[in-house]
């Protein structure tokens, strides 16, 4: 039995890590869409492991304007999040196809790695704009946890709460440029993937005996 390349093992192997984490990305996503955030809201908003009372009034509003943002969003993301899913598995079946070297993996993988860069290109600008409105809650919100965790009677220096909002934009930035990194590299990714499964030496690889010949 034929054993493909080491590239093309390279390709196929990383189709099915992707595969596997945006599967389990995705089934996470769905979870949170129907039950996370009802049962986020009320296990945080409880007193206890370190917080006051106070702290968990404030957690809590805070956690229901989130819940707002992602309500607002969830038109865009609800839908992509099934897509993700069907494009996670899709990379797993492909990836499995290609490293037996059967022409229909190498098909399914190369029309999946298309359709994955479309998918990331939709989910950049959504995910960017959600990340930076939960970030902007979180950063509004901060001097009021900063207020609620001092002792009774006393006010918490405007030099903290000052350089946590710094920490906290600074944290914002952090986040967004590293899910621009990472959405760079998936794509940069499959856009590799295409193009590799579309060479001629790669096709002869899952081609009949006499075909591979007349395509070398």
């Amino acid at each position: 039995m034929n054993k493909p390349s080491g590239w093309l093992q390279a390709v196929g192997i990383a189709a099915i890590v992707l595969g596997g984490m945006g599967l389990l990305s995705g089934l996470s996503g769905l979870a949170k869409i129907a039950v996370g955030p009802t049962w986020q809201i009320k296990f945080r908003q409880q007193p206890g492991f370190g917080t006051t009372a106070e702290q968990a009034d404030v957690q809590r509003d805070m956690q229901k304007e989130v819940r707002k943002i992602a309500d607002r969003w969830l038109p865009v993301t609800g839908p992509l999040v099934v897509v993700d899913v069907l494009v996670s598995i899709c990379l797993i079946v492909g990836g499995i196809g290609t490293l037996r070297l059967r022409p229909v993996g190498r098909s399914t993988l190369y029309g999946v790695f298309l359709a994955a860069i479309v998918l990331e290109l939709a989910q950049l600008g959504p995910t960017i704009a959600l990340q930076h409105g939960i970030a902007s809650i979180t950063t509004d919100y901060m001097s009021r946890m900063m207020e609620a965790s001092a002792p009774k009677g006393q006010e918490m220096p405007r030099e903290m709460t000052t350089m946590v909002s710094s920490f906290t934009k600074v944290g914002i930035i952090l986040a967004i440029g590293f899910t621009v990194l990472m959405k760079a590299i998936e794509v940069g990714f499959y856009v590799f993937g295409v193009t590799y499964l579309g060479r001629a030496n790669v096709r002869a690889q899952f081609a009949e005996p006499l075909t591979a010949e007349l395509i070398e």
